[in-house]
């Protein structure tokens, strides 16, 4: 049975909606216009099974603990689109600690773009924050807010979840437990908690470019207890 169980988590692990742009390298300036893209890369679970609809946010922080700064988008339908318009908006600190989080309508499966930079408005930036993640990853992140303008206009949810195994880089296509005193006194951030950064659906950086599940986080639980009880066994064949 526990073989069996395995399987099935694993199989919901991967979407089907990657992430294309912000691509490691981009450069955003607040008050313009820029496309968020994305591609079907025919893995399960499909677009027009899991990704009919799906919501993009706006985050920043570590791989463990992402905090999401605005909801850019929901409702979006994977299977007839493959990109959204969307206005930069100004933040604090102008620096590549930035990246968007897509999530279907169930919330079971997630993707990240990886992580980008946004300017600040005469187009100077500074250098993350910190130069690893919490797990001890070269992939730098910082905690962003928006800044007094941009957030005027927007407040996002409080919204805590946990068993997200995939994250953004600094650098990577496709972050975790940055706490909410980091947004700006004009609007509420929630955090979202993760695992560890991957090379395709998790911000770093460069987060990275793949996409994955809660079930993901639920397979590794699941393998641990696979090891305590073959432990077990072989300790009672031992006697």
């Amino acid at each position: 049975m526990l073989p069996v169980l395995i399987l099935a988590l694993a199989g919901g692990a991967l979407a089907g909606v990657a992430p294309t742009y912000p691509s490691p390298g981009t450069t955003w300036t607040p008050g313009q216009q820029y496309q968020i893209t994305w591609t079907n890369d025919n893995t399960s679970p499909s677009t027009a099974t899991g990704w009919t609809k799906f919501s993009i946010d706006f985050m920043t922080g570590d791989n463990d603990q992402q905090v999401t700064l605005e909801n850019v988008a929901q409702g979006i339908n994977g299977v007839t689109t493959s990109s959204y318009t969307w206005t930069a908006p100004q933040v604090d600190p102008p620096s590549a600690i930035y990246f968007f989080m897509f999530t279907s309508d169930t919330g079971a499966y997630h993707s990240w773009t990886t992580r980008f930079t946004i300017t600040a408005a005469d187009g100077s930036t500074v250098p993350p924050t910190n130069a690893t993640q919490p797990n001890g990853q070269a992939i730098p992140w910082g905690i962003g807010k928006l800044s007094a303008a941009t957030a005027s206009s927007s407040t996002p949810a409080m919204v805590t979840a946990s068993g997200v195994s995939a994250m953004p880089s600094a650098s990577a296509v496709s972050a975790s437990m940055p706490v909410a005193s980091a947004a700006s006194a004009a609007s509420t951030v929630s955090t979202v908690s993760n695992g560890t950064a991957a090379n395709a659906s998790t911000p770093t950086t460069a987060p990275a470019s793949a996409s994955h599940s809660k079930a993901a986080t639920q397979t590794s639980n699941t393998f641990a207890l696979g090891g305590l009880v073959i432990a077990l066994v072989g300790t009672f064949m031992l006697f």
